[in-house]
């Protein structure tokens, strides 16, 4: 394979040629180079994904790219590129958003390249956690696939699958935080994938990226109608990818976080879809009717529901962000918030009636969770209030 690099100074422009003195491209498959999935007996899975890619970033700079026959035999590819920034317009050059500016979680888009973090110090680094976040990929192409999973288990664990049947399975079976997903593909297309996940109760609560080079507004209304979170077009920013990666977990982390932090029993966490709010609901109510009850097991709920083990592990921690014990627990702690608010009943005539056996564990708890011992709570959010009334008026 040879490569080549020239400035043409008098045409004002950058040509690149990349040759070879292989079997070359038959002649009926020539017209069909670019387009998303030419394949034939001659290449790769991933070469015609590949160079579409290609010639559509080409086309984005202003460019183009051509092919010949090698006259030994092969093929010859010449990408020429304008050297002069008269040939682009202004919308073509990239400007910092305001959000960049004034975000500083995403900040490190801003940066020049050659930084010495050149943005990576602001991402989580890998091993930084002891249950890092799983991220599951389904792309066909496999240069992009191994590209994605490279870059992206730098900061999650990462598994990838090739098309959208294994992919599905794999989604079941691997339980991830989160799910990227080209759109086209061969088979079942990444719109099909989306519907499937979001109408299948074990993983409707998942978020989904769409990857695609169908950018139009019509295919983005069509992706959010089947269930996408979000829906990036081909070129993207790696940097971005990761930023919407980031962003989509940390939003759900802040949601459960609301919702852990309030200590009104009756607010809900809340889901995404009518299955997860199903599923909430009647579990809500399976642990309300038991509450006082310190017997309450996992297994008693699993058996309520007609689910498995893993499902139902799955499907508590996927929404609430907590396992199904901790989530039992933090329901005891929310009724008892609101008991003592009451002024009805002491510290341990509540411990009781939420369903812990020791008052002294249940202080403990009660302390990690809203901050104070249960004995100073009434107290302290009456003053809270006042303070809050008057600073009203």
């Amino acid at each position: 394979m040879l490569f080549r690099v020239k400035v043409n100074e008098e045409a004002g422009t950058l040509d690149i040629s990349v040759s070879d003195t292989g079997v070359g491209i038959p002649k009926e498959k020539r017209g069909e180079l670019f387009n998303r999935f030419m394949q034939s007996s001659f290449s790769a899975n991933s070469v015609g994904v590949g160079l579409h890619l290609t010639h559509e970033l080409v086309n984005i700079h202003k460019g183009t790219i051509t092919y010949r026959e090698n006259e030994g035999g092969g093929s010859v590819f010449t990408v020429t590129l304008p050297l002069h920034a008269d040939a682009y317009e202004e919308k073509d050059f990239l400007k910092p958003s305001r959000l960049q500016a004034e975000d500083p979680a995403i900040s490190f888009l801003d940066r020049e390249e050659g930084t010495e973090t050149d943005g990576r110090d602001d991402l989580p680094q890998p091993g930084a956690s002891l249950n890092p976040r799983k991220v599951l990929i389904i792309e066909d192409d496999d240069d992009v696939r191994r590209f994605l999973q490279e870059e992206i288990s730098r900061y999650f664990e990462v598994h990838a699958k090739p098309d959208g049947k294994s992919g599905l399975e794999e989604a079941r079976a691997y339980n991830p935080d989160l799910i990227i997903c080209d759109v086209l593909m061969p088979g079942m297309n990444g719109f099909e994938v989306t519907r499937r996940l979001k109408e299948d109760f074990n993983t409707c609560h998942i978020p989904v990226v769409l990857l695609t080079a169908l950018d139009s507004a019509d295919k983005r209304l069509e992706g959010m109608k089947k269930g996408a979170d979000l829906y990036i077009g081909k070129p993207f920013s790696l940097k971005y990818l990761l930023t919407c990666i980031m962003k989509l977990i940390e939003q759900r982390d802040k949601l459960r976080d609301k919702f852990s932090r309030d200590s009104s029993a009756k607010t809900n966490v809340l889901v995404a879809s009518e299955l997860d709010q199903k599923f909430i609901d009647e579990l809500n109510a399976l642990i309300g009717q038991r509450l006082a009850d310190p017997d309450l097991s996992i297994n008693d709920l699993m058996t309520a529901m007609h689910l498995g083990r893993t499902t139902f592990n799955n499907k508590v921690c996927g929404i609430t962000g907590y396992t199904p014990s901790k989530y039992i627990r933090l329901l005891r702690l929310k009724k008892s918030a609101e008991l003592l608010l009451e002024q009805k009943y002491n510290v341990s005539e509540v411990c009781y009636m939420v369903g812990f056996s020791d008052p002294y564990y249940f202080s403990k708890c009660f302390k990690q969770q809203f901050g104070v011992p249960p004995s100073c709570y009434a107290g302290q959010e009456r003053a809270g209030e006042s303070e809050e009334a008057e600073t009203k008026e």
